[in-house]
């Protein structure tokens, strides 16, 4: 008879083993952990509570290649600095758990060698599928070509927020270049003659649309400086001796910030230049999160809708896990949306 009441148990630390102890063959003891139809109670019973007692562990990778599923989603993000990202990971782990997936997260920092390691992690089988936003280095290169493996070897892959228009995949992004236009235009409307635009990110997918919007709109729109005012560096300690350089050489009025840490410091830059906002500089900047609410003035920003942008990759990979959805690629686009605060001017009306 098999003692269980010991605290000197020695602990199982395989299915042999345990099969061993019950005096069964591994896949009994593996169908019973299952429950699988073929075993009796009785023996479904007994198996559980010797396992319990020897606090057998299964063998969970072992197991999801048996079965060629994990129940777990990859995640491959650029930093997690930026709002942005951590309020898409909110979307992403929040639409997962609901449809019963777990989430694995891993930071590129922006490095392609170190996103190419996070993939081939991802491509041995661990996950289930992959949601990526690609790496400055491989988003401005567009030096995606090691996504090959994902297709050969058919699993699903999503780029999300950064992503390259020449790669056959899902994908799901914000109306970037929208984005901007319109908050030109709000500027425009609201008196600004001289706008700049601010970004960090230009050697991105996003940075790009987002240029192309504010570029599209001083050439659209009338009664306005049309020439560019571009502010664009490569670390955030540049930037307050960017904009101060910007602000001697133009009579810049308005400001475009193509993220939410630009545009606060672009704020702080301001005002300590002896500038008023709004009745001198109104500014605007992408993202809607915690630093354009707290920030004085707060922050009139473009919301990308971030934890929709995760609930949709999350919908769009499981689709594909399920197969639920085996058509072409789809590239979703998100539309954003502006919200008003007090780093601008009332608008003018006739």
């Amino acid at each position: 008879m098999l003692k269980t009441g010991s605290s000197n148990m020695m602990k199982a630390t395989s299915l042999k083993e345990l099969a061993n102890i019950l005096c069964l063959s591994p896949s009994t003891v593996s169908k019973a952990l299952n429950n699988s139809d073929e075993i009796s109670d009785k023996t479904k019973i007994r198996v559980r509570r010797i396992a319990e007692a020897y606090k057998y562990v299964p063998n969970q990778m072992a197991r999801n290649l048996k079965l060629g599923k994990s129940n777990s989603i990859g995640v491959v993000i650029p930093n997690v600095k930026d709002e942005f990202f951590g309020m898409v990971l909110h979307g992403i782990e929040a639409e997962a758990t609901k449809r019963g997936y777990s989430v694995v997260i891993h930071i590129s920092d922006d490095c392609a060698k170190k996103e190419k390691t996070c993939l081939e992690t991802f491509a041995k089988g661990s996950v289930d599928g992959v949601l990526i936003s690609l790496a400055k280095e491989n988003n401005y290169s567009r030096n995606s070509c090691y996504l090959d493996r994902f297709k050969n070897d058919k699993i699903p892959l999503v780029q999300f927020d950064r992503v390259d228009e020449n790669e056959k995949v899902d994908k799901v992004s914000v109306d970037d270049f929208d984005g901007a236009y319109n908050a030109i235009k709000h500027l425009i409307k609201t008196g600004c003659k001289s706008i700049a635009f601010i970004s960090p990110i230009s050697q991105t997918s996003v940075g790009e649309f987002r240029r192309q919007g504010y570029l599209q709109a001083l050439k659209l729109e009338v009664d306005i400086e049309d020439t560019p005012i571009l502010i664009e560096i490569d670390q955030y300690e540049d930037l307050k001796r960017a904009i101060k350089k910007a602000f001697k050489r133009n009579e810049i009025d308005g400001l475009l910030a193509a993220d939410e840490l630009s545009a606060v410091c672009a704020i702080n830059t301001v005002q300590s230049m002896g500038l008023r906002i709004p009745e001198d500089v109104s500014i605007i900047g992408f993202t809607d999160g915690m630093f354009a609410k707290s920030s004085i003035p707060s922050l009139t920003t473009i919301s990308q809708h971030a934890k929709k942008v995760g609930e949709i990759s999350v919908q769009t990979l499981i689709s594909r896990i399920e197969k639920l959805w085996i058509g072409r690629p789809e590239h979703k686009i998100i539309k954003t949306e502006l919200n008003l605060r007090n780093s601008t001017k009332t608008l003018i009306t006739e």
